[in-house]
């Protein structure tokens, strides 16, 4: 729901006007960037990833050192996401595989990952914009930002130089406020999971083994 919201406000600017109806759609102004070499509305500007990113401590925490036997998940730059009982940052972060296969992860609450994870969030509102820069980006991402003979790297550099185009401050508090709901929504749901795995693990031997019968 976040990323078709995202899709159609940010993409396609039909982000709701002060009448409440989509604003290019509705006649809004756009106005011709250079930067971007594209039309934007009035009031957006092009900025780069480096002016908006958090860039978390570099962690160290080696992936052969996770027993994967926490509750807490740990972010590596493999495909797997494993666990741990210690955490290294909380709320809303990116995680970026820095070696391997470009990708991109988001996760929303207490997290840890390795060292060869890039950690990064945004300040206040625009944290809640940046998991879908990322994924915008993520189709390209291993052609245009790894590099490096044999074994590729991921060039924070060049990433960090990525442009993009930037809401106004009114759109983007509109934006956070339904995206965030969702993170935390997501989360939640998560979390049940988690217990009711949990309780399936418990319950299932016991079950096999005739110790417990389901009532009628």
């Amino acid at each position: 729901m976040a990323k078709t919201i995202y899709d159609y406000w940010f993409l396609q600017f039909e982000f709701p006007n002060e009448e409440g109806k989509p604003y290019r759609s509705s006649g809004g102004r756009m106005i011709w960037n250079e930067e971007l070499q594209q039309e934007i509305p009035e009031g957006w500007t092009s900025t780069r990833l480096k002016d908006i990113i958090v860039e978390n401590p570099k962690s160290k925490i080696k992936v052969s050192d996770v027993k994967n036997d926490g509750e807490i998940p740990f972010f590596t730059s493999g495909a797997d996401i494993l666990s741990t009982n210690e955490s290294i940052v909380s709320g809303l972060n990116c995680y970026l595989n820095t070696g391997g296969n470009a990708d991109v992860k988001y996760y929303y609450g207490e997290a840890s990952y390795s060292t060869d994870t890039w950690c990064i969030t945004a300040e206040n509102e625009t944290k809640y914009i940046l998991p879908f820069v990322l994924n915008k980006i993520k189709p390209s991402m291993d052609k245009v930002f790894f590099q490096g003979t044999g074994l590729r790297h991921l060039q924070k550099n060049l990433l960090r130089e990525y442009q993009f185009c930037f809401p106004d401050s009114n759109v983007v508090k509109e934006f956070s406020k339904l995206a965030s709901d969702i993170f935390k929504k997501q989360h939640y749901l998560l979390e049940e999971n988690k217990k009711l795995e949990s309780l399936k693990q418990f319950l299932l031997p016991l079950l096999m083994n005739g110790q417990v019968t389901v009532g009628e």
